[in-house]
């Protein structure tokens, strides 16, 4: 064999080493990244389960009903909502609303549930029930979008 022959040999068994190793390092990112999106669905579902203790009722022996909290009026609950997010509340559009910032306001929502990449809050008022229709990747972020819709 050549010198020049040996050295071209030399260089395919050093590309063939190279592209062995690049394989294994894109195997071990696409297994990391997999367990990663993992952690992260794991995560989503976690924030639409609801807690049977944090769901059961108070007792009402010690409140007397003038002490009991009034509740809103699917009427008063917009109106209120509307204060503070503006026109796209009034017209059923959630627009990157902060999650803290609605729920601070609102209050924490009476039934959660999650349908493929929805989100559904539920708002029980006294003549019915708001549902909001959410976006699953925007709570995600922290970030509600979607839209509310009047039962």
């Amino acid at each position: 064999m050549k010198p020049e022959e040996m050295s071209a040999a030399t260089s395919n068994q050093k590309t063939k080493l190279s592209r062995k190793k690049l394989s294994l390092i894109q195997t071990v990112v696409a297994l990391a990244v997999l367990v990663v999106l993992a952690l992260v669905i794991g995560g989503v579902f976690g924030l639409f389960t609801t807690d049977e203790s944090a769901t059961s009722e108070k007792p009402t022996s010690a409140t007397s009903p003038s002490e009991t909290p009034k509740v809103m009026t699917k009427a008063e609950w917009k109106a209120k909502l509307s204060q503070r997010f503006g026109n796209y509340a009034q017209i059923g559009v959630i627009a990157a609303w902060n999650v803290n910032d609605f729920k601070k306001l609102m209050g924490e929502p009476s039934k959660t549930q999650s349908v493929g990449q929805s989100a559904y809050w539920y708002y029980d008022c006294s003549d019915g029930t708001i549902q909001l229709e959410l976006n699953s990747g925007a709570l995600m972020a922290g970030l509600m979008q979607g839209k509310i819709n009047d039962y």
